[in-house]
């Protein structure tokens, strides 16, 4: 497992410095591993497990390389593939931790967060405002919520206003989220939306 964990490490290391392409064989990698791991579960009980990777590991491991591909597709402006990864991911973190957060886990909302972006690289701009808005939701319902932890659903929902006309909709919830940004960090921070 941690073969594949690496593999996805190295996508993460390639996305943040613009190599795209590259990163679509960290995800083949790991795919590939997780997919081999897969066949031998449920583990027979004869089997020590003792350092063994769980099914759910191996799932949040493949979850995340599909969140990773669709970002990917995003990047590289092919709306289908975006989609296809992104409503995989969303699903799967339906199917993990149901339609409601979990504790400090915020994956669900990154995932609709994703398939909002993916919906708007359809031009299906409103598809996309009804997933921020649910993005949001999610993570303000978290145990660990601060505000400024909804900055990409708010910046993507800023922009679907824009792109609808609706632009004092727009400012009013880019400044919102720029306003908790500053309370957080400060003017002009440096701080990864990540």
């Amino acid at each position: 497992m941690k073969i594949a964990k690496t593999g996805a490490n190295g996508f993460r290391y390639s996305f943040e410095r613009g190599r795209t392409f590259e990163c679509e064989e960290f995800c083949n990698m790991a795919q590939s591993i997780c997919d081999s791991l897969k066949k031998f579960y449920p583990l027979p009980a004869f089997i020590p497990h003792q350092g063994s990777p769980t099914e759910k590991e191996i799932d949040s491991t493949v979850a995340e390389i599909y969140y990773n591909r669709g970002n990917v597709a995003a990047e590289t402006n092919r709306p289908a593939d975006a989609f296809e990864n992104h409503s995989i991911f969303n699903s799967m973190m339906l199917k993990q931790l149901g339609n409601r957060p979990q504790g400090t886990d915020m994956r669900l909302g990154i995932s609709l967060n994703e398939l909002g972006i993916a919906h708007m690289l359809r031009n299906d701009y409103y598809k996309g405002e009804d997933c921020f808005l649910q993005s949001i939701d999610t993570m303000q319902r978290l145990d660990s919520y601060v505000s400024h932890q909804i900055s990409l659903p708010m910046v993507n929902l800023g922009l679907t206003y824009w792109l609808t006309d609706r632009h004092g909709e727009a400012v009013k919830v880019l400044e919102q989220g720029l306003s908790d940004r500053e309370a957080a960090f400060g003017i002009n921070d440096r701080e990864s939306f990540m």
